[in-house]
This record gives C-alpha cells, structure tokens and sequence, in this order.
C-alpha cells in the first residue's frame, strides 16, 4: 500500500508532515478515516486534536488504540490541524514549573493537509513510537518517529482473510513473524521485517493461530489462539523494549482494519 511517511521530533520544533503525500486533485470533497495507536513504552499519554478538538479523550497512552475518527479534509487551504501534544504530567511543588512528556513545547508534531496528505475515502493508521533507550524522559535531546500507514484493501476472497505485520519495537531491530493455523497446521510467515517497515498484506485463511515473532530464529514475543475471521483484515504489531519486564516488555498486539 503506498501512503507511508516518517517523521522526526525535536524540542520546540513544529515538523511537516505532508511532503511524501500528493494528489492530482486541485479540491478535496469528503472525509478520510484516522485512528491512533500509540506504541512509545517511554512516552506518556498524548493529547491528539483536530482543529483544536480532542479526538481521543483526554489523551491516549502507551498500549491504547483509539477508534477511527472521521477528518473533512477540503483543500489545502482549508482550516485543517491535527496535532499531537504531551499531557501535563504533574508540576513542581510551588506550581511554577510544568513537567510534560517527552518535552516542554506542548507541541511535538503537526499535521497539515498541504499537498493533500490524506485522501478522500481512504483510512489511515498513525502510531505514536519513540526511539528511546537510556536518555531519561524529561530531556530537551529527545527523539522519536511517528507514522502514517494507509489501511484500505481489497476485499479478501472465500474463507480467506488479510494480515500485515508492523515492527515498532527499535530496540528488536529486524524479526520475523509466524502464523501457524491450530487446525491445519498451516505456517504463513513474514520474514525480515525492519523497524519502521511499511507493511504489506498477506492473505491466510480463518481459524484460530499460534503467533511468534523471533529473531534469528530466537523467540521474543507470542500470542496464542487468536481467532482470525474469513473476509476480515489485520494489522499485527510487535510493540515493547527488548529485555524488559512488566508493561514495557515485548508483546504481539492487533487491530481490524477498515475500508
């Protein structure tokens, strides 16, 4: 699927994240579809408005995945923002001093529809990921990645379905995942899968499955008997820090995509 885009965050920098999308269209009319998942283990919660209005509560936090949410795109000059801003997290003891997460600008990207970044009647997918390892949170040299992935496909046939795989772990660096149908015994497999990777769509049929993510050959991370239905289609990602415990650890999650 095209419509991949990556962007980098600095402190006290508003970032485009327009330049990879294009479209012969002088005039958008309609809506197009975008939900968030955020899977930053380091980053808090993150506020996330469309023209100054939340669209997903008060925030969303790592592990949480928000619903689509429907965006009037128009044109390029339309009154269109959407902007992901760090909650407040506490403040000091006198109350002058306000701590956010991963940094102190209120701002850490913004969207603008210039050169039509979405599309009339399509769905998109945005992950919230950091790339951090040992720079504690509150420092102005943090860094991190956010991405947009496009989720329309084509219908799957008879008794089959979609699957795509997402790396968003940096610390795992490339894996490979596994489907194997507890039924049939039937192993679909993804191999070589980069942080970042645009995925694509494989197709498999219904059933419930075991699911590995390995690295060379070692195993990081499973989910088992996960019901996959006929005619449905999945997007599965490996989200979490290599060697942590607790709610940091590496784990396989999944969503259903829509049209």
């Amino acid at each position: 699927m095209a419509g991949a885009l990556v962007l980098t965050f600095a402190s006290c920098k508003k970032d485009d994240l327009t330049k990879d999308f294009t479209s012969s269209e002088t005039q958008q009319n309609g809506n197009a579809k975008i939900r968030f998942i955020h899977v930053a283990p380091d980053l808090a919660g993150v506020s996330v408005k469309f023209n100054d209005i939340s669209v997903v509560g008060d925030s969303i936090r790592y592990s949480e995945k928000s619903g689509y949410t429907d965006v009037a795109i128009g044109s390029s000059e339309s009154n269109f923002k959407l902007d992901m801003i760090p909650v407040l997290d506490s403040v000091s003891p006198g109350g002058d001093v306000k701590y956010y997460t991963p940094n102190e600008t209120g701002l850490i990207a913004s969207y603008q529809q210039a050169n039509y970044m979405l599309q009339k009647d399509k769905s998109y997918t945005c992950f919230i990921i950091d790339t951090m390892q040992v720079l504690p949170v509150l420092t102005p040299s943090y860094s991190g990645y956010s991405k947009i992935i496009t989720d329309n496909f084509v219908t799957p046939g008879t008794d089959s379905l979609l699957v795509r795989f997402y790396n968003a772990s940096h610390t795992a660096g490339m894996v490979d995942i596994t489907f194997t149908n507890n039924s049939t015994g039937a192993i679909t497999s993804i191999s070589n899968v980069a942080f970042l990777q645009n995925p694509t769509f494989n197709s498999m049929t219904s059933g419930d499955y075991n699911i590995e993510v390995k690295k060379v050959g070692a195993t990081l991370a499973t989910a088992n008997n996960i019901n996959l239905e006929t005619g449905k289609s999945y997007t599965f990602m490996l989200r979490g820090i290599m060697n942590a415990s607790g709610d940091k650890e590496l784990k396989i999650d999944f969503v259903t995509n829509e049209n």
